[in-house]
């Protein structure tokens, strides 16, 4: 008899629940990952794990691979290079230039051939290419264990992990693992994904994520703290689905009402509480022709959880989405401790992919995560400016200056400087603008001073010249008038006359 067997059935009265535990840590089979079929346990001895696929394939099952166990399959470079190319060209490696190619008149076939040392070139235009081209890595000189590695930890991490963490674990520098995290949090993409459909049910609500009044800066502290200080996070949970949370501008209905036709599909059942702005939308004539069903709970009469009036059988309540906030919360409350507006998108969207593959291993998360990776890159200027990052612009002109002032803030680009001192005073007028403005006025000046000096001797020849004195006085006035006119002055040697 098994100890770990006898200690659960003595733990657990219910013998059913015990064998579903059992089942969970010792599965009688599990899914092949090259054939993608069931395959049988190979060993009695079921510490090892191993399992036989009908296609031949020996395989550890995903359902137990930690850390340890992951890094001991992926424990060399070459290994997690074809691991990652696995994830990113199922089919075979793939020209990533795609349009961008200058030959792409020649480069209609995409398909490429092996070189050395893990490049690819494609069979037309010539170009060479590694796994890294056109991703989330770029040109870094990191190694790909080093991101499978950083990936593997933030992702499988429930509620998220701070740099210093992964300083601990992996030893390299913090800052330099706080920016591969954004990274990879910057590949995650919810723009498409949807929720919902004819017959299934989804929660929306939103919450506010920001400090109390009470723990600000004497400078920032005002006695009462307005909803308008905090991030509004707008989130749809779909039952036995995906989730999904977005960042919004506030909770009007034009700020709600885009994000909901983007992500619930037509037929869906929709459980809110009582705030007007989720009547006045599903009121509207476009959400009723496609069969939307909405449902409310009244929070303020502490109703909590009621039978549907809509659909029967049904019991309407929020508490769901309202869990999730809470885990949200405490995600960044209690790992992160701040997140400011520039990075709570890609927060939000990790935290979103995670609550929607968490019924998965390890193993298929990071196969999940891996197989979304397309051509976008986060710079460290646009990771570390929030005002590249930001869609609503802050109006904290003290903390703009200080910016500007830190050397070590990070190479900031002269459009980002240009575009903080507008932001902080519209008026004030930058060195570049300083520096043209004066090139320019050199250059008036000069252009004035030629004129100048032509118009001078025509009336120098024209006053000692010689024939019909009439003739050449009246020409003369022409020109003295005209130079009057067009500098606001006579020269000093016509002055008197």
């Amino acid at each position: 008899m098994n100890p770990t067997k006898d200690y659960l059935f003595g733990l657990m009265e219910d013998v059913d629940t015990a064998e579903k535990s059992l089942n969970r840590f010792w599965p009688k089979w599990a899914v092949c990952p090259s054939c993608k079929n069931k395959a049988k346990q190979n060993s009695i001895d079921k510490t090892k794990y191993k399992y036989k696929c009908g296609c031949g394939h020996q395989f550890e099952d995903s359902i137990r691979q930690s850390y340890k166990d992951f890094f001991k399959i992926y424990n060399t470079e070459e290994k997690c290079r074809k691991y990652i190319e696995s994830c990113r060209w199922p089919n075979g490696a793939m020209c990533p230039y795609q349009n961008t190619c200058p030959r792409v008149e020649y480069c209609k076939d995409k398909t490429a051939y092996s070189l050395n040392n893990g490049a690819y070139q494609t069979k037309h235009c010539g170009r060479q290419f590694t796994v890294k081209t056109e991703t989330f890595m770029g040109a870094s000189k990191l190694p790909l264990k080093s991101w499978l590695e950083t990936a593997f930890l933030v992702l499988n991490a429930n509620r998220g992990m701070t740099a210093d963490m992964l300083n601990t674990i992996l030893g390299t520098k913090q800052p330099r693992l706080w920016f591969m995290a954004q990274r990879i949090f910057n590949i995650v993409k919810i723009d498409d994904w949807k929720v919902g459909g004819v017959g299934k049910i989804v929660a929306i609500d939103e919450t506010f994520i920001g400090g109390k009044a009470k723990n600000k800066h004497k400078d920032k502290k005002k006695k009462y703290t307005k909803v308008s200080d905090k991030i509004a996070v707008l989130g749809f949970i779909e039952y036995d689905g995906n989730a999904i949370f977005r960042r919004i501008k506030n909770c009007k209905i034009e700020s709600i009402e885009p994000f909901i036709e983007k992500h619930v599909l037509p037929g869906t059942f929709v459980f809110t509480d009582e705030r007007k702005a989720y009547e006045s939308i599903f009121k509207m004539k476009k959400y009723k022709d496609k069969g939307y069903k909405h449902d409310s709970v009244k929070h303020k009469d502490k109703q909590y959880a009621k039978e549907s009036e809509v659909v029967k059988g049904v019991w309407v309540t929020t508490n769901k989405i309202e869990n999730m906030f809470s885990v949200l919360k405490k995600t960044i409350n209690g790992i992160h401790n701040i997140v400011g507006d520039e990075h709570i998108k890609r927060y939000a969207n990790m935290y979103s992919f995670r609550r929607s593959v968490s019924d998965l291993s390890p193993y298929e998360k990071m196969e999940k995560l891996f197989s979304q990776i397309d051509d976008t890159r986060l710079t460290y200027d646009e990771a570390t400016n929030f005002l590249k990052s930001l869609t609503l612009i802050a109006d904290d002109k003290t903390y703009l200056r200080r910016v500007l002032d830190l050397p070590k803030r990070g190479k900031l680009s002269r459009d980002t400087k240009i575009a903080i001192r507008e932001k902080i005073d519209p008026k004030e007028e930058t060195k570049t603008e300083r520096l043209a403005r004066e090139r320019a006025e050199r250059k008036v000046n000069r252009l004035e001073l030629k004129e100048k000096k032509a118009k001078y001797n025509e009336m120098v020849r024209l006053a000692n010249g010689s024939g019909d004195p009439i003739k050449r006085y009246e020409e003369f006035c022409e020109i003295l008038k005209e130079f009057y006119k067009r500098f606001g002055e006579l020269p000093s040697e016509f002055r008197r006359n």
